[in-house]
């Protein structure tokens, strides 16, 4: 429901609201969806830039270029500049620092990596540029990310032990 809602705000408002929005709203145990949920809904409103993400998400570790981007799906910068905030609201340079974003939000949530090796990995060659683009975006360093993300797996593990006892 809370999908859906994050998807009519988009169309109706656009995508910095809905993107708000779904960080508002969205409750503690889905928390590691908050940063990545309307991201993926916008896109799917645009072919050309659902494949444009689909495409960058394998290559997020390369220095990947809005002329690459646009090539990717066939189209040229500007156009591509069009269809990327007619659909997410954001320009392409923001669009693919929120792919990266996510990638690494998912990466420090769900392995043990060092900060380092997770900033390298989606492309960020100087990891004190994702650190303040997380804490800008979220309000939290990479470090209170990680921490909450375990706290809230140990809380769904203790509450799915009580439950079966």
């Amino acid at each position: 429901q809370m999908d859906l809602m994050v998807g009519l705000v988009a169309r109706h408002a656009g995508g910095e609201i809905a993107e708000a929005c779904a960080r508002t709203m969205v409750l503690d145990e889905r928390r590691s969806q908050v940063p990545y949920m309307a991201i993926g809904l916008l896109a799917a409103s645009s072919e050309s830039v659902a494949r444009a993400t689909a495409w960058a998400r394998t290559r997020l570790h390369e220095d990947i270029s809005v002329r690459e981007l646009a090539a990717a799906v066939g189209q040229s910068t500007r156009t591509f500049a069009r269809r990327v905030h007619a659909a997410t609201g954001m320009s392409p340079i923001r669009f693919l620092q929120q792919l990266r974003m996510e990638r690494a939000i998912e990466m420090l949530e769900t392995t043990s990596l060092p900060f380092e090796e997770v900033a390298y990995r989606v492309g960020y060659r100087d990891p004190s540029t994702l650190r303040a683009v997380i804490r800008q975006r979220l309000g939290v360093g990479p470090r209170e990310l990680r921490h909450r993300a375990r706290s809230a797996s140990a809380a769904k593990s203790a509450r799915g032990r009580s439950e079966a006892a």
